[in-house]
């Protein structure tokens, strides 16, 4: 899929919450929703967050560009997620290339650390500017979205090819959002270097892709007990070990026919 954006989106969303305990509705696995109460925001170096497991305060996607249809499955969901209560679930690369779903939980004193390295001393990251175009431009590349969630408002930095330094169309204080916005990224992609331990799951979707008949040969037998279907959810003891083998595209067979797997987290 070509994708080809041009314009690059910058959003500032400021949503007083207030300090008082607040419900929250969250989808459950059964269908339907569960209304639970979020926790006592929590108020590190001057910045307070909602400490509920139910709410994201740190998010990092990076979605579109030239990529196969299967591999845009991958992308739908996030890379980076912090919640209120410090559990995090990211995707880490071993040094094969090879990716892997990891959890870890970080502490009080960690998240102040981060957010301050993603804000900024003056929430330049918040700055309510446009971050340009790469320079030259560069086409069918993806679009880098950070997110933060804080008690008294949220904000989002959106850039396409943010990995290009040159920028085009920048006021001062967009360069300065941009500067701070590759330091935020930077601070993101040092946690998910660190391996620590699998994602354990609860739920996983499996997506397909035809593979050629004469890849059959050196494909890996599907074992598991869920059914090797397109779009089929496991939501059973399965969905860990099923993620764990299959979480970037991987050369499967069941019978006499070849497919590349994928499955992809149900996160919280």
């Amino acid at each position: 899929m070509l994708r080809r954006i041009t314009a690059i989106a910058a959003l500032l969303i400021l949503t007083a919450c207030g300090g008082q305990t607040t419900p929250t509705t969250v989808p459950t696995t059964a269908g339907g929703n569960q209304t639970i109460a979020t926790a006592t925001p929590a108020v590190t170096g001057g910045y307070a967050y909602d400490t509920s497991a139910a709410v994201t305060i740190l998010e990092l996607r990076n979605e579109g560009g030239f990529v196969t249809p299967l591999y845009n499955k991958l992308l739908a969901v996030p890379q980076f997620r912090l919640y209120g209560n410090g559990e995090l679930i990211y995707q880490y690369y071993d040094a094969d290339g090879k990716m892997f779903w990891q959890q870890t939980t970080l502490n009080e004193s960690q998240i102040k650390q981060l957010l301050s390295d993603v804000l900024g001393a003056e929430k330049d990251f918040c700055l309510d500017t446009p971050l340009g175009d790469p320079e030259p431009m560069i086409s069918d590349v993806n679009v880098t979205t950070l997110t933060v969630n804080l008690t008294d408002g949220s904000c989002s930095a959106q850039a396409y090819a943010a990995f290009s330094e040159q920028r085009s169309g920048l006021n001062a204080d967009g360069q300065r959002r941009f500067v701070q916005f590759r330091k935020a990224l930077a601070a993101v992609e040092t946690l998910m270097k660190a391996e620590t331990k699998p994602y354990q799951a609860q739920g996983v979707t499996i997506y397909l892709e035809p593979a050629a008949a004469e890849e059959l040969a050196t494909a890996a037998e599907w074992t598991f007990k869920a059914e090797l279907r397109e779009g089929n959810v496991v939501t059973d003891s399965e969905a860990a070990a099923i993620l764990e083998f299959a979480g970037q595209p991987t050369l499967v067979k069941s019978g006499d026919k070849a497919f590349r797997a994928l499955a992809v987290p149900i996160l919280p």
